[in-house]
């Protein structure tokens, strides 16, 4: 199948930028629970860890939020392409980063969109009636990246959740950036952190292997 320049839009430059945000926020995220993990264990009392934790938090924000606008970027573009393509009943590319903004539906709507982006982006798929796509097998690795996601956000959410609750129940007024005061419930919290790490491990071979698969699709790419 061959597509003009005109309509298609690599997202190869696009997807090797988000690949290093993500393997830097990986490293700052791994970091940080180390040194989280060495504070609370009480092996180690100094200041300057506190300071490095601070460090670590300004950068990994600043990453984070790059990062986010190189991925917003990178599924206006993917899903562009796949129209380009020729493929219908698909999210528009407007849409494919609004989504992420609006509550309840972007626990769906993403991991929903990703999907019709992989399976579309298949070369092996001729969308002759637009539609074929539909036919396509789910990603595996899209279904595992979303669910531990879903089971990062989930979990922390409900572990802050249980520890306000109980700390109201003691008469102790909670804050917005109160840490978990329980022991177990941050030992619970730090594994639903660790759950978002290896999350964005997947999302690094996600995302090439989609761009990779739209390269060569798009007939300029052998």
């Amino acid at each position: 199948m061959i597509v003009s320049w005109t309509s298609y839009r690599s997202i190869k430059g696009v997807t090797h930028w988000l690949v290093i945000m993500s393997v830097i926020m990986i490293i700052l995220s791994i970091l940080s629970e180390l040194i989280n993990f060495v504070i609370v264990s009480g092996k180690v009392n100094n200041p300057l860890f506190d300071t490095i934790i601070i460090v670590n938090n300004i950068i990994g924000g600043i990453i984070g939020i790059v990062a986010a606008i190189i991925g917003l970027k990178w599924y206006y573009r993917a899903t562009w392409n796949i129209r380009s393509f020729g493929a219908k009943e698909v999210t528009s590319p407007r849409m494919a980063v609004i989504w992420w903004f609006i509550p309840l539906f972007h626990l769906w709507e993403p991991y929903r969109f990703t999907q019709q982006i992989s399976k579309a982006s298949n070369p092996e798929i001729m969308l002759t009636n637009g539609i074929e796509w539909k036919n396509n097998p789910s990603s595996s690795i899209v279904k595992i990246w979303w669910l531990l996601i879903l089971v990062s956000l989930i979990g922390v959410f409900t572990v802050n959740l249980i520890d306000s609750y109980f700390l109201t129940l003691s008469g102790i007024q909670v804050g917005l950036h109160d840490e978990i005061s329980d022991p177990n419930l941050r030992f619970l919290e730090d594994a639903f952190y660790i759950i978002s790490i290896i999350s964005m491990i997947f999302f690094i071979p996600m995302i090439k292997k989609i761009s990779s698969r739209q390269e060569i699709k798009s007939g300029f790419s052998i």
